[in-house]
C-alpha cells in the first residue's frame, strides 16, 4: 500500500499537514478504501471532513436516562408533597375566613350561630346564613370526643363576639392542624401541629 499526503482545502481553516490519507488500489486501479490517520498514529474510518464516528454508546444513553428518571421521581415526589401540603393550608385558611363571617353574622343578627360538620357530605355549614364549604376528599375534619358522629357542632359564636371552639383537627394523610381562637378578637387561625 501507498501512503498519499492529504491536505484538506485552505478555505476550511484546518491546518495542512496533519492528516495522512491511506489509499487502497483495487483490481481495476481504483480506490476502494479510505483511512485516516493523524499524527499521533490514531485511526479513524469515515468521512475525510468528519475524522470521527458520530452517535451515542449504550452506556451513554443508559447513564443519560438514569439521571432523567431520577431527577423527574425527585421532582414529581417534591410536587406531590407540596401539593397536599398546599391544599391542607388553604382549606384552613377558607375555614378561617368561613368562621369569622359566622362570627360576624351572629354579631349583625344579634343572635347565636353554629358552625356544622356533615361527614358523609364533607361539608360545613352555618346556621343563621345557611352558608357552606366543601372539605377537599383528601381532608376530614376528626373531633377528639365525637369521632365517629355523622354530625356535629364544632364552633359557637354569641352576639357578644365570643366564640367557644370544640376540640377538633383538620387532618390529612401527612399533616395535622389544630385550630386556635381568640376568643375577645373573634380571629380563628389554623398552625400545624408539631
Amino acid at each position: 500500500m501507498e501512503r498519499v499526503k492529504f491536505s484538506p482545502p485552505a478555505h476550511r481553516g484546518l491546518p495542512t499537514g496533519l492528516y495522512g490519507l491511506r489509499a487502497g488500489s483495487g483490481p481495476g486501479g481504483g480506490t476502494q478504501n479510505l483511512e485516516l490517520r493523524t499524527r499521533n498514529g490514531k485511526r479513524g474510518t469515515g468521512n475525510a471532513e468528519r475524522g470521527t464516528p458520530g452517535g451515542f454508546s449504550l452506556l451513554e444513553m443508559l447513564v443519560v436516562l438514569l439521571i432523567i428518571a431520577v431527577t423527574m421521581g425527585l421532582f414529581f415526589g417534591i410536587n406531590f408533597r407540596q401539593k397536599e401540603s398546599i391544599i391542607i393550608r388553604s382549606f384552613s385558611s377558607e375555614l378561617s375566613m368561613f368562621m369569622i363571617a359566622a362570627r360576624g353574622q351572629a354579631i349583625v343578627d344579634g343572635r347565636e350561630n353554629i358552625c356544622v360538620y356533615h361527614r358523609e357530605a364533607k361539608l360545613v355549614t352555618e346556621e343563621l346564613k345557611g352558608r357552606s364549604l366543601s372539605v377537599p376528599e383528601e381532608l376530614e375534619l376528626i373531633f377528639e370526643d365525637h369521632e365517629n358522629a355523622a354530625k356535629h357542632v364544632f364552633a359557637f359564636f354569641y352576639p357578644d363576639g365570643s366564640i367557644v371552639l370544640e376540640d377538633f383537627h383538620v387532618r390529612s394523610p401527612e399533616h395535622k392542624y389544630v385550630p386556635e381562637a381568640d376568643p375577645f378578637m373573634g380571629r380563628v387561625k389554623f398552625e400545624p401541629e408539631t
